[in-house]
């Protein structure tokens, strides 16, 4: 998949932007959103995703977990991950030139590491 000059690898099966009201509703890859509608899905389903996004990331509360220098293609970028409180690991890269954002949320831990670790810049 890829977005605003930022590609990833994700499970093949995932499909694009299954959400409901901006949640994921199943495995999924998240790119290109637009508005999402004013509602809200509770209780949230606990499911993986993968998302890029542009993002303010000065503002961003996810862009902060993002602390650990690198670099991919040439590019600085910033890494950094935490556990949801439902368990699942959550990876995160920031690639600040481009002002985006990567979230790779997953129940095994092995599976967003991966993710993060596919994430190439054009």
């Amino acid at each position: 998949m890829a977005s605003e000059g930022v590609r990833i690898s994700v499970p093949a099966e995932w499909p694009r932007n299954a959400l409901k009201c901006g949640t994921p509703m199943r495995d999924t890859y998240i790119v290109d959103l637009d508005v999402i509608a004013g509602c809200a899905v509770l209780p949230q389903p606990r499911v993986d995703y993968a998302e890029i996004k542009r993002a303010n990331l000065d503002l961003d509360p996810v862009a902060q977990l993002a602390t650990e220098a690198g670099e991919a293609f040439g590019h600085p970028v910033l890494g950094g991950g935490d556990v949801l409180p439902d368990g699942r690991t959550r990876q995160v890269v920031v690639v600040p030139d481009r002002q985006v954002l990567l979230v790779a949320v997953s129940s095994n831990p092995a599976v967003a590491e991966a993710i993060v670790r596919s994430l190439r810049v054009d």
